[in-house]
């Protein structure tokens, strides 16, 4: 089985996604956008031979005035992989909560919404503290980073009783 380079930095950027390094962004529109733009580019890779060959041929032998109307010409289903492209956009839909940055888009949007409406720089931090401290929220990182980062670790000599060991 061949795999083309777009479908293998495509499949490693997905697997690395799903370990809590989500797509980042400023909106969830720009973070999808993103998204559709890989998957038409791995989808119309396969389709590009059979353009290039079909369009080389064309170009030679249109006269000037077709040659105009044969670059505006919209996109049809020889120029994509529809398939390969629904299946793409199946599987963001499908696993949307761990590919796109949906709570931290959000946090920032709320950050920014105070900001761009003249509240005080005290009112943005006392926002962030709330959401960290009262529902373990922070923009880019998941629940379960924002919780081991507030854990502390007890002093060594406070750890507790030895267990087990050697001496006495």
């Amino acid at each position: 089985m061949k795999i083309s380079i777009a479908n293998l930095k495509r499949l490693i950027r997905e697997a690395t996604s799903s370990d809590n390094k989500i797509e980042t962004g400023t909106s969830l529109d720009a973070q999808v956008d993103r998204y559709l733009a890989s998957y038409e580019e791995t989808a119309t890779q396969v389709k590009k031979e059979s353009i290039w060959r079909g369009s080389t041929k064309r170009l030679f032998e249109a006269d000037e005035d077709e040659t105009d109307n044969i670059k505006t010409q919209q996109k049809d289903s020889d120029s994509i992989d529809v398939e390969k492209f629904t299946n793409d956009v199946v599987r963001l839909i499908e696993n949307y909560d761990s590919l796109l940055e949906v709570q931290s888009t959000l946090v920032r949007r709320a950050h920014n919404f105070l900001i761009e409406n003249g509240y005080t720089d005290d009112v943005v931090k006392l926002f962030e503290t709330s959401l960290r401290e009262q529902h373990g929220i922070v923009a880019g990182m998941v629940k379960g980073e924002v919780e081991a980062e507030d854990f502390v670790a007890p002093a060594a000599d406070r750890a507790g009783p030895e267990v087990g060991g050697a001496g006495g």
